[in-house]
């Protein structure tokens, strides 16, 4: 069984645990998330399964969208609300302060990652050496964050929707805010709308165990924001052995807004993927990913 499953993970349990439990449903042996999600974390929750696991770097790298609650005037070790308080105290701020320092929060940022992250330092994620009492400081990278639209304030409370690229934690972007507004800040609640192509529509429920096989998207499917050229079997099969295309494949395709580096799919005439490859001008492509079938 090859394709994408989008979960709608319930609060109270790991990424990993949805994806052992799609696989003992569906009883499927190879299977994949697309990007964790924090245990107290909900929302939409890609499903690599087979073939489809070949594509998961691909669909974590898009965009994120996410609702999300944070307490003003509270600080953890976890930067959310299941972890220790260190520090409280009430938070002096106006509605309009708050507006300002998220709409500072723009743009493209540097974060580090929480140290109760899946992160890996030697192998290892940065939660369990947290837990072991060692704080790891791995170096800051750059993420963005399109856009901040407050829902809601009712302080010490703040709802908003956070558009931003893979790799953005919320959490420290809370915590930064808090920082910014001199009184502290941590996550309360988190649930993610959309990530890359999928959103909520698209998720079923982990306790909707009948039907699934209907709901699951091809490969071609779950990349569709990604061009598309179609071959003939010939080249299907050449494709398939790794055989590089010739220009002559892309004979009566639009390649004119491809750049250099750019992602490309094939797909054969019944719009089954066979392979992704990197764009690299003057009618050439390096194959990257091979698929074998349903």
């Amino acid at each position: 069984m090859n394709g994408v499953l989008v979960v709608d993970k319930p609060a109270g349990i790991t990424s990993q645990a949805c994806v052992s439990r799609v696989k003992k449903i569906l009883g499927v042996k190879k299977a994949g998330h697309t990007g964790t999600l924090d245990p107290m974390a909900t929302g939409v929750l890609p499903i690599c399964l087979g073939e489809a696991t070949k594509i998961a770097s691909y669909l974590a790298a898009g965009d994120k969208l996410y609702r999300a609650t944070m307490v003003l005037g509270v600080e953890t070790d976890t930067l959310d609300m299941e972890g220790e308080v260190i520090s409280q105290r009430t938070p002096f701020v106006t509605p309009s302060q708050v507006k300002e320092v998220m709409k500072g929060l723009v743009g493209k940022i540097e974060q580090k990652p929480p140290y109760f992250s899946a992160v890996k330092y030697r192998g290892q994620p940065l939660y369990r050496w947290a837990r072991r009492g060692v704080k790891v400081d791995v170096p800051s990278r750059q993420v963005e964050v399109y856009n901040i639209e407050i829902e809601h304030i009712d302080l010490p409370c703040v709802r908003f929707l956070i558009s931003c690229s893979s790799g953005t934690y919320v959490r420290v972007l809370c915590a930064d805010a808090g920082k910014m507004l001199g009184c502290g800040a941590s996550l309360k609640e988190l649930r993610r709308l959309k990530c890359g192509p999928f959103g909520e529509k698209e998720a079923v429920s982990l306790d909707e165990t009948a039907g699934y096989e209907e709901k699951i998207f091809s490969l071609n499917e779950a990349l569709v924001h990604l061009p598309a050229i179609e071959v003939s079997a010939e080249w299907e099969k050449k494709l398939r052995q790794g055989i590089p295309p010739t220009e002559k494949v892309f004979e009566g395709h639009d390649i004119s807004s491809l750049n250099r580096g750019d992602v490309i799919k094939f797909i054969n005439q019944s719009g089954e993927l066979i392979a992704l490859a990197k764009w690299e001008g003057d009618g050439r492509a390096k194959i990257g990913r091979v698929f074998h079938g349903r």
